[in-house]
């Protein structure tokens, strides 16, 4: 759209129905870059720029045999470089969700829910179950 602000938007999950589905709802209004492995997430957060939105999922599928690979380390990248965008997470892991709340909520960034829910990180925010999950 000319003359709208186009928000940088870096949409880290494992599943590209997801990105697809973000897409097709938000197209006019961001530039998006889709990252489907911890590596390459943290790759682009580091290598990228500025993003103006990080949408951040928890489980990232199977790596090596037995191996269940998380995008948990983006969230410590995020909070070691005290991210000043916002911080969506969308992931259907309430545990996990809540593990990268904690470590985000430590170094001062507050994350949501895509719904808008403010999420306190472990021990507070919105509990387990109880309806809150956000998929995008």
């Amino acid at each position: 759209m000319k003359g709208s602000v186009v928000k940088k938007i870096l949409f880290v999950d494992d599943m590209p129905e997801r990105f697809d589905r973000f897409i097709s709802i938000r197209q006019d209004d961001v530039e998006a870059v889709w990252a489907s492995d911890p590596d390459g997430a943290c790759r682009s957060l580091l290598l990228m720029g500025e993003f103006d939105e990080v949408w951040l999922d928890h489980d990232a599928g199977e790596g090596l045999p037995g191996e269940k690979l998380t995008f948990y380390p983006v969230a410590c990248v995020l909070a070691a470089m005290r991210f000043k965008g916002k911080v969506f997470l969308h992931s259907g892991n309430p545990v996990g969700v809540e593990r990268m709340a904690a470590i985000l909520k430590d170094c001062g960034i507050m994350a949501t829910r895509p719904d808008g829910h403010t999420l306190a990180g472990v021990h507070g925010g919105r509990e387990p179950g109880d309806g809150s999950q956000g998929y995008v």
